[in-house]
């Protein structure tokens, strides 16, 4: 719909006049009590003044967010601090001195190899070459008697067949 439709149909709805309520529906109204019907329901703060009423409001606006702050503040202020008398000893600030490598080795090995034949969802074989390998970095620092050696081991899988048609 765009806006000329939405214009005719609100002219469509002014022009028509809202149906009678049936009969039994304001026999119904009619005979409610008066009191029931009409009795207002006092606030429990209606016998304050205007002022009084509209100072209230304006406190409790700012309670919620102040008592989020309490809490906040007193989970900071309870919060247990290090124990600085578990600590034996004296540490001494070392001054970082960046590494200079004398040598630098990085060198793969060769742990296994094999072949493996595995089957597609469609029911095809497919062989995969498989290889194990242990990669490994050697850095050493021969000045500060300094050697860091890491290895990490990989393993390679290549599809050798894959037919596609």
């Amino acid at each position: 719909m765009n806006d000329s439709d939405f214009e005719r149909f609100e002219q469509e709805l002014l022009r028509i006049t809202p149906a009678q309520p049936p009969p039994e529906y304001l026999g119904q109204l009619l005979r409610l009590p008066e009191t029931a019907a009409r009795k207002p329901v006092a606030a429990p703060w209606a016998s304050l003044g205007d002022a009084v009423r509209a100072s209230l409001v304006w406190r409790l606006r700012w309670l919620i967010p102040a008592a989020a702050l309490a809490v906040a503040i007193g989970l900071v202020w309870t919060r247990p601090a290090p124990r600085l008398s578990r600590i034996r000893g004296t540490v001494a600030a070392v001054p970082f001195l960046p590494l200079k490598a004398d040598s630098l080795r990085v060198h793969e090995h060769l742990v296994s190899s094999f072949d493996a034949i595995g089957r597609l969802s469609t029911g095809e074989p497919v062989r995969f070459r498989c290889r194990e390998w242990m990669d490994e970095v050697v850095v050493s620092d021969k000045d500060r008697g300094f050697v860091l050696e890491q290895r990490t081991p990989r393993v390679e899988v290549i599809p050798v067949r894959f037919e596609t048609y």
